[in-house]
């Protein structure tokens, strides 16, 4: 088994990661916290169709406490860590937010599992605002919206200026602030910020996770919050992908995700293409009730496990590089085929296809131009 296939189980347990300080954080605990945190390994599911996305998160976290086990409980909890906050830049507004059931991460990741071509594995484990205008900068900052353990605000922050002011606005809130050179990024594309806080009633381990959540959105391509993750340190990425048509993976490649055949041809996934009605309960109740995800619930779709491997680590991609955040493009918008059969034009004085050489209207009796030579008659002088 290769080390890509060892890392596919390892991205969902939540907390294998290694006890280093990350280089910039995007989760924050408490103000009172005297302790680095950052969000841990990404783990994320997709459905989209009709322009519409179904994007559910799996937040997870890290507090390295190596010498500070002071700040433990007897029960080797943080002390006082009952609260997380965090960002995600969405090229839309949500107009759903759902905290989700745990468990839906891991029945999709069994469902989709990678094994060898030729022979089972034994081992089956695998848990695994619309835009405004840009005539002024400003920030708007709309009410809370609350569900399960989260409490979630939708900022819209525009121009340069208000980029400044979101940064301004997160830090004296409690959420991380977010580099500079990324955030241009996202403010000249249009993007809003979810800020998202969850609060729990008893402190929280050194690493692990929190349930999922769900975000529902408008955007003309599937995509998913990639770039964001600049400068942080080295991360890994478990991601899956519902569409009704196939994706172009080369594209993907490109944003340092890959599927498990283009990584290693040995080996394949399982039910890439299936029915919705044959994903798990867990998965089939995250789209079900989106109109715009009709077509989905129809007919054959696509299901497509990701990877991403040390991402922002020394020799692995660098996502400051990226142009643009990861959008997922159909294959068969790559080249699209012409509705008719495109014949070349030949070049000039050359006869088409099926044309003779004389045309009729140029028969034998036509009548030479002034100054014209007949047809077997030696040229004469040029007018005087």
């Amino acid at each position: 088994m290769t080390r890509r296939i060892l890392l596919l189980a390892v991205l969902l347990v939540l907390g294998s990661r290694l006890a280093q300080a990350p280089a910039h954080a995007l989760m924050s605990g408490p103000a009172d916290l005297k302790l680095d945190m950052d969000s841990g390994d990404l783990c994320g599911l997709v459905f989209f169709d009709a322009g519409r996305e179904v994007l559910v998160l799996q937040p997870s976290y890290f507090v390295p406490t190596a010498g500070k086990e002071s700040a433990l409980t007897d029960e080797g909890k943080v002390r006082g860590l009952r609260s997380l906050a965090w960002v995600v830049p969405l090229p839309a507004a949500p107009d759903v937010y759902l905290q989700v059931k745990p468990g839906c991460m891991q029945e999709v990741a069994a469902f989709a599992r990678v094994r060898p071509r030729l022979e089972e594995r034994h081992d089956d484990t695998d848990t695994g605002m619309t835009r405004t205008r840009k005539e002024d900068d400003v920030v708007q900052v709309s009410p809370v919206v609350e569900t399960g353990d989260y409490n979630i605000r939708v900022i819209q922050a525009t121009g340069e200026e208000g980029g400044k002011q979101l940064n301004a606005w997160l830090k004296d809130n409690g959420f991380p602030e977010q580099d500079l050179k990324v955030l241009r990024y996202y403010v000249r594309e249009g993007f809003c910020w979810v800020v998202v806080t969850a609060s729990v009633k008893d402190d929280l381990p050194p690493e692990g996770s929190i349930p999922p959540l769900l975000l529902s959105f408008k955007t003309k391509r599937p995509f998913y919050p990639l770039k964001i993750h600049d400068k942080r340190g080295r991360f890994d990425l478990g991601l899956w992908v519902v569409v009704k048509n196939a994706l172009d993976l080369a594209k993907c490649r490109e944003h340092g995700v890959t599927t498990p055949e283009q990584e290693d041809d040995y080996y394949l996934q399982e039910r890439r293409e299936t029915a919705f009605a044959d994903l798990p309960e867990s998965a089939r109740a995250l789209a079900r009730d989106h109109e715009e995800l009709k077509a989905l619930r129809e007919g054959q779709i696509f299901l497509y496990r990701f990877t991403g491997t040390d991402m922002e680590a020394e020799e692995g991609l660098d996502l400051g590089a990226l142009q643009e955040d990861l959008y997922f493009e159909f294959a068969k918008d790559v080249a699209p085929k012409p509705k008719d059969d495109v014949k070349p034009t030949p070049p000039e004085g050359e006869k088409k296809p099926g044309e003779s050489e004389t045309k009729p209207e140029e028969g034998g009796n036509k009548k030479p131009a002034e100054g014209e030579s007949k047809p077997g008659e030696q040229p004469g002088p040029g007018p005087k």
